[in-house]
């Protein structure tokens, strides 16, 4: 949140420069950067709910994944190269929930889900 709040200061601070420089040349590089702080805002405010709805649907995916393995190890029925596959599916989803715990603890946790630090690594 402070980042997108950074993000609308500059923009304000440019325009407001911009309108009370009289150099035309400053004005256009001043116009040109706040212009471009404020597309950075805009882009950051569209990217909150779409990583978010990312991150939903990856959260989901990997319960589903959870729910599935319990059910195939009760059964039994896993080939060697089935469980490579396995293997390498959950040390996949376990990386993801490493990278985004990461990012949930930086300036960018508003793109983020908390609920991701409910997720437990799978073994």
């Amino acid at each position: 949140m402070l980042f997108l709040l950074g993000l609308l200061v500059i923009a304000a601070v440019g325009f407001t420069a911009m309108i009370k420089v009289k150099n035309d040349g400053a004005k256009l590089l001043l116009g040109f950067g706040a212009g471009l702080v404020s597309l950075a805002f805009l882009i950051g405010v569209i990217m909150v709910p779409v990583s978010r709805m990312y991150e939903r649907a990856t959260i989901v995916r990997c319960k589903e994944f959870v729910e599935t393995l319990k059910r195939t190890r009760q059964k039994g029925t896993l080939m060697d190269h089935e469980r490579a596959d396995v293997q390498r599916e959950i040390t996949g989803i376990n990386c993801w929930i490493a990278e985004i715990r990461y990012w949930n603890g930086t300036i960018f946790d508003l793109w983020h889900l908390d609920e991701v630090d409910d997720l437990k690594p799978l073994e």
